[in-house]
C-alpha cells in the first residue's frame, strides 16, 4: 500500500494520520476560567530555568501551593564566600579560598561546586518569587526517572499537601548527537525524565482531581532539529499523550507547548547564535511565561497542542 501526502509534518495514530499545521500568532484568550480555590500545583523542573518563570507567573494568577521537583541540590551559600551570579567570577572567588579546609581544591571540584551553588541560589530565588506572588512554595529534590523513589516521594507529598489539582511537566535533559552515533543510553537519558517520569507521576496522583495539565514539549517535535532525534521523539510522545489525556479527562485543561528557543534555560550562548543565524527568534522569559499562563488557564479546551515561536527552517 502506498500513501500520497502533501508536503508537511504528520503524526501516525491508531485511528488515522494527522498533519501538524502551525497555527497563527498565539494571542491572549478572550475569556478567563475560574481557578479552584487554593490549588495544589506539582511542577517538575520548576526550580530553575524557563519552567520556573512559568511557575512564578502561575503563582501570581492562582495562588495556592506549589511543589517544585528538581534534580539539583539545594546547598546553602557558604558564609565565607561573597555572593556572585556569574559562573566565571564565582569560580575565581572559590579558587582564592581553596586554602580553606571546607573549600573545593581542584579546578574540577571548584567548577562543580560553583554550579551547585548557582543552581541552589536560583531555586531559592524562585521560591521567594512564588511566595511574593501570593502562593506557598517548597522545593523537593527528586529524580523523576527513578520510579521507585519517585513513587515514595509523591506519596509523601500528597499526604502532606493534599491532592494535586495542577500538573506542569517541564523536566527535560539534552543528549544531542547524530542518530547513527546515539546509543541506547543517550536515548534513555532523554526519554526517562520526559516519558517515564510523566507516566510515574500520573500513576501516583488522581487524574480526576486535576484541573490543569501543562506539558513542556518542543518545536523540534514538529519541525525536527539536527542532532536532536531523541529529543524530538520524546517531545512528540508528550504531544500524543496530551491529546490522549484531553480525550480521557475532558473536564481538565490539557495543553502541550511545543516551545521554540527561549532566552535562557537550555539555550546557551552558542545555541542562541545558531538560532539567530537561522533566523529563529528567541522567546523572552516574560512573554513565554505570559503565553503559558494565558493558554493553560484560559484557552479553549479543544486547543491542546501549541507551537510557540518562529517556524524552523531546514537545519
Amino acid at each position: 500500500m502506498s500513501l500520497i501526502l502533501s508536503e508537511g509534518t504528520y503524526t501516525l495514530s491508531n485511528d488515522g494520520i494527522y498533519q501538524d499545521v502551525p497555527g497563527e500568532i498565539v494571542r491572549p484568550p478572550s475569556t478567563a476560567s475560574v481557578v479552584p480555590e487554593s490549588p495544589v500545583w506539582l511542577i517538575t523542573g520548576g526550580g530553575r530555568g524557563v519552567t520556573a518563570d512559568c511557575a512564578i507567573e502561575l503563582a501570581k494568577r492562582t495562588g495556592g501551593s506549589f511543589i517544585l521537583l528538581g534534580r539539583s541540590d539545594l546547598v546553602a551559600w557558604p558564609a565565607w564566600l561573597e555572593r556572585e551570579t556569574d559562573l566565571k567570577a564565582l569560580r575565581g572567588a572559590l579558587a582564592k579560598n581553596s586554602g580553606r579546609a571546607d573549600a573545593p581544591k581542584t579546578p574540577v571540584e571548584i567548577d562543580r561546586f560553583a554550579r551547585i551553588l548557582l543552581a541552589g541560589a536560583e531555586i531559592v530565588s524562585t521560591l521567594k518569587a512564588i511566595e511574593s506572588g501570593g502562593a506557598k512554595a517548597r522545593y523537593v529534590q527528586a529524580d523523576i526517572g527513578d520510579q521507585a523513589s519517585l513513587r515514595t516521594t509523591l506519596s509523601r507529598l500528597i499526604n502532606e499537601e493534599g491532592p494535586v489539582t495542577g500538573l506542569v511537566h517541564g523536566a527535560g535533559v539534552l543528549s544531542d548527537g547524530f542518530a547513527e552515533a546515539l546509543g541506547l543510553k543517550n536515548f534513555e537519558k532523554v526519554f526517562s525524565p520526559k516519558v517515564t517520569g510523566l507516566e510515574t507521576i500520573l500513576s501516583c496522583i488522581k487524574p480526576s482531581a486535576l484541573r490543569y495539565i501543562g506539558l513542556f514539549s518542543s518545536a523540534s517535535a514538529v519541525f525536527g532539529n539536527e542532532g536532536q532525534s531523541n529529543y524530538a521523539a520524546a517531545n512528540e510522545w508528550l504531544n500524543n499523550v496530551a491529546v490522549h489525556l484531553a480525550g480521557k479527562i475532558p473536564d481538565t485543561q490539557v495543553k502541550a507547548f511545543c516551545w521554540g528557543p527561549w532566552q535562557g534555560g537550555m539555550v546557551d550562548e552558542s545555541l542562541a547564535r545558531m538560532f539567530t543565524e537561522r533566523g529563529i527568534g528567541l522567546i523572552s522569559k516574560q512573554e513565554g511565561a505570559r503565553i503559558f499562563a494565558d493558554q493553560l488557564l484560559n484557552s479553549s479546551h479543544d486547543q491542546v497542542r501549541f507551537v510557540v515561536g518562529d517556524e524552523w527552517g531546514s537545519a
